[in-house]
C-alpha cells in the first residue's frame, strides 16, 4: 500500500514542487524545488498548486518529496460478509458489516457507498463497452449505522424547510452507483462505526458470454463476481469522499482493511477468491487436500481437481450446501469465481526472503490450452517483480477463468495466460 502511494505521489506531486517555489507559502519549497530541478525538463516550473494539495501540505499529510507526510492517515474498512449465490437465478443475496475506522481528524457527517452493479439499471449511465443486459442493479434493503436503521425512503429536506422533529439518518442515490447516507450523528475522529447492509444483485451476462470486465457469468455454469457487494467509498485528505460515478471502463479507489467472507454455494461448485481458504476440511475432498499439501514442495504443477472429478463428493465435499470461508488482511477489495465444471491446477513461486507461495489456476476443461503456460508465466512474474521491487506480500495468487479476462484484484487475476504477467504486475500497483 505504501509502495502504491509513493509511486502515485511521485508522478502526481513532483510537478507541483516547481509551482510551489513561486508562491512563497513554504520556506523550504524554493530550496527543494531547486534541488529537484533538472537541466532538461518537460514540465513547466510555474504550474500552480491546487487548493487541496496546498491544504494537505500545510496539514502535514503530504510532503514535497512524494512520500506520506508526518500526519498522513488512511481510513480503514474491515468487512464481514455473508453471501449466497443461486446459480439458477444468477443472484447473490448478502449481509455485511463494515467496521469504519475513522483515522482522520474530521467529523464524518455523511458516508458514501459505492453500488457499482447499479450500472445495469435501465436508466443509469454506463460505458459503451459494458454488456447490454439490464437488471435491477444492486438492491439495498437495509442499512444500519451503529445499530440504528437508516431511512431508505425519506426525502432529503429542502432548503428553508422546517425540521419535522427527530433527526434521522437517511440515504439518497440508492438507485445510482454512488449513494450518500446523511447521518443523524456524525462519526467522530479516531472512532469506529459499524455499518450493516443487506442487499441482493443479479450477476450480468454479456452477448455470447463476451463483454467488459463487468460481464460476470457464462450462462449458469461459471460466475465471476466483481464489485459485487456495497463498498464504502474512499475518503482521503485531498478530496474527502470519492463520489465519481462508476461507468464501467475504469479502475477503483478503495480503502484498505480486513475481509472475512463466507460464501454459500451448492456442493459440487468450486470457489476461488481473494485471501486464504479458512475451512478446507469442510469444503474440499480428502484427495484434494492431500494434493494441495504437496504444492509448495516443488515447481511441478499438480492437479487438485481434474476434469473427470465433478459433482458433490468429487470436486468438493459432499452434501447439499457448502460455505466457503475466506480471509484476507490489508487488501482493498474481494473478488471470487465459482463453477461446477472447474479444473483446478496449482504450482508455486519462491519469493525472495519469504519462501514459496501457491499459485492456483481454475478454468473450464475446454479452455485448458489457454492456461497451459499460465503457471510458468505467473511464477516468473512473481519472482521477477519481487526481486525488482519488494517481495510479494500476499499469501497466494489465483488465476480465474471467465468472461472478464484482463482485470486484477487482490490476490486474484481474472485472466488466462495471455495477460498473466501484466495482471500479476498489478498485485504491486495498486494492490499493495
Amino acid at each position: 500500500m505504501i509502495l502504491r502511494l509513493l509511486i502515485v505521489l511521485t508522478f502526481i506531486q513532483v510537478p507541483f514542487v516547481f509551482g510551489q517555489s513561486n508562491t512563497g507559502t513554504n520556506a523550504d519549497s524554493g530550496k527543494l524545488a531547486m534541488q529537484m530541478e533538472s537541466k532538461t525538463r518537460s514540465i513547466r516550473r510555474d504550474i500552480p498548486l491546487t487548493n487541496s494539495i496546498r491544504k494537505a501540505l500545510k496539514a502535514g499529510t503530504r510532503n514535497f518529496g512524494g512520500t506520506p507526510g508526518p500526519n498522513y492517515w488512511q481510513l480503514k474498512t474491515d468487512y464481514d460478509i455473508n453471501a449466497s449465490l443461486d446459480p439458477a437465478t444468477s443472484t447473490i443475496t448478502g449481509k455485511e458489516t463494515i467496521s469504519l475506522h475513522n483515522n482522520s481528524g474530521d467529523q464524518l457527517k455523511e458516508i458514501a457507498l459505492r453500488l457499482d452493479h447499479n450500472i445495469f439499471r435501465a436508466r443509469v449511465p454506463r460505458g459503451f463497452s459494458v454488456p447490454a443486459e439490464t437488471t435491477d442493479g444492486m438492491v439495498v434493503t437495509r442499512i444500519r449505522i451503529d445499530g440504528v436503521d437508516v431511512d431508505l425512503k425519506l426525502a432529503p429536506p429542502r432548503r428553508g424547510q422546517a425540521s419535522s422533529g427527530e433527526k434521522k439518518s437517511y440515504a439518497t442515490g440508492l438507485d445510482q452507483t454512488v449513494a450518500i447516507v446523511s447521518l443523524a450523528a456524525p462519526i467522530e475522529p479516531r472512532s469506529v462505526a459499524k455499518v450493516e447492509i443487506e442487499w441482493s444483485t443479479k450477476l450480468p451476462g454479456g452477448e455470447d458470454g463476451r463483454g467488459h470486465r463487468m460481464t460476470q457469468r457464462w450462462d449458469n455454469r461459471l460466475f465471476q463476481p466483481t464489485q459485487w457487494y456495497p463498498r464504502l467509498a474512499n475518503y482521503d485528505d485531498l478530496r474527502g469522499w470519492e463520489t465519481n460515478v462508476y461507468l464501467g471502463p475504469s479502475e477503483f479507489y478503495n480503502n484498505y482493511g480486513r475481509f472475512d467472507v463466507r460464501i454459500e454455494m451448492p456442493a459440487g461448485w468450486l470457489v476461488s477468491g481473494t485471501g486464504v481458504l479458512q475451512n478446507p476440511d469442510e469444503v474440499l475432498t480428502k484427495t484434494a487436500r492431500e494434493r494441495l499439501s504437496r504444492v509448495l514442495s516443488s515447481d511441478a504443477e499438480i492437479i487438485i481437481v481434474g476434469k473427470d472429478e465433478q459433482g458433490p463428493g468429487k470436486a468438493t465435499a459432499g452434501g447439499d450446501k457448502l460455505v466457503w470461508h475466506f480471509a484476507a488482511d490489508q487488501v482493498n477489495d474481494f473478488a471470487w469465481a465459482t463453477s461446477n465444471e472447474f479444473v483446478w491446477r496449482a504450482t508455486r513461486a519462491t519469493i525472495p526472503g519469504k519462501g514459496p507461495v501457491p499459485i492456483h489456476m481454475l478454468y473450464l476443461p475446454e479452455r485448458a490450452d489457454r492456461f497451459e503456460n499460465a503457471g510458468k508465466i505467473s511464477r516468473h512474474a512473481l519472482e521477477f517483480y519481487s526481486k525488482l521491487w519488494i517481495p510479494y506480500e500476499f499469501p497466494q495468487l489465483t488465476l480465474q477463468d471467465g468472461p472478464s479476462a484482463g482485470m486484477e484484484y487482490p490476490m486474484v487475476i481474472n485472466s488466462n495466460q495471455g495477460a498473466a504477467d501484466h495482471e500479476t504486475f498489478h498485485q504491486w500497483i495498486p494492490m499493495m
